[in-house]
């Protein structure tokens, strides 16, 4: 039996006026839906990630709603 797992290595969304910007908190949404967009094109069975707050939860919310298993 063959599992396909994806690992997260996100980022947290920037503190405010933060220079330079690398994950602004109005790209929150946009990349929320590039992430579960992409894990639906993937399918995995499981998403690894930290947990951290940034990226890493909006995957691991993703796959939840998915049906994917999530390990933190």
């Amino acid at each position: 039996m063959v599992v396909k797992a994806v690992a997260v290595a996100g980022r947290r969304v920037d503190a405010p006026n933060s220079e330079p910007s690398r994950f602004a908190l109005q790209d929150v949404p946009r990349v929320a839906e590039r992430i579960e967009r992409t894990l639906r094109e993937l399918s995995p069975d499981g998403v690894v990630a930290s947990g951290a707050a940034g990226a890493d939860l909006l995957a691991l919310r993703a796959a939840h709603s998915m049906g994917a298993r999530t390990i933190v």
